[in-house]
């Protein structure tokens, strides 16, 4: 008797440890627990911690299209670079902007980031492509544009 009452209170434990800590196991839908995803640079996953890298420009010409991983572009000299951050393509569809592919001449200004796994990457911020100007992330606080209210919540 006294097991299965111990057992009792082990389960009740469980129980309510999952129905206060849901929200950060879940990951409030970011994709890693939510107090994983906090640092004092950042209020997302990526948002300000992308504002803390290096600025940078990268011109030429689109070699790779990596939907998910980003672009690779041929800066010239034999040299590339491969961006991150384009965004879902219903958004650029919604801009009425194709997005970029092969062969495309584009200009992307982007942060130059070092995440705390020692991994550098470039995010875009902004793409120039084909004569438009493609917005990606709200430059006062790093967040993607396609993202809408669900970032304003965190």
């Amino acid at each position: 008797m006294k097991k299965v009452f111990i057992l009792s209170l082990t389960v009740l434990a469980v129980m309510t440890a999952m129905a206060f800590n849901g929200a950060s196991w879940a990951g409030r839908g970011n994709g890693v627990g939510y107090a994983a995803s906090q640092t004092s640079a950042c209020v997302g996953p990526m948002s300000n911690v992308i504002l803390t890298g290096t600025p940078v420009t990268i011109t030429g010409s689109v070699q790779a299209v990596c939907y998910g991983q980003g672009i690779t572009v041929d800066t010239g000299a034999g040299t590339a670079a491969t961006i991150y951050g384009l965004g879902p393509i219903w958004y650029w569809d919604s801009l009425g902007v194709a997005r970029p592919t092969v062969g495309d001449v584009v200009a992307v200004k982007a942060y130059e980031v070092t995440f705390s796994d020692g991994t550098t990457r470039l995010i875009a911020v902004s793409i120039d492509i084909n004569g438009s100007t493609v917005t990606l992330r709200d430059m006062s606080s790093g967040l993607p544009l396609w993202a809408g209210s669900r970032w304003k919540r965190m």
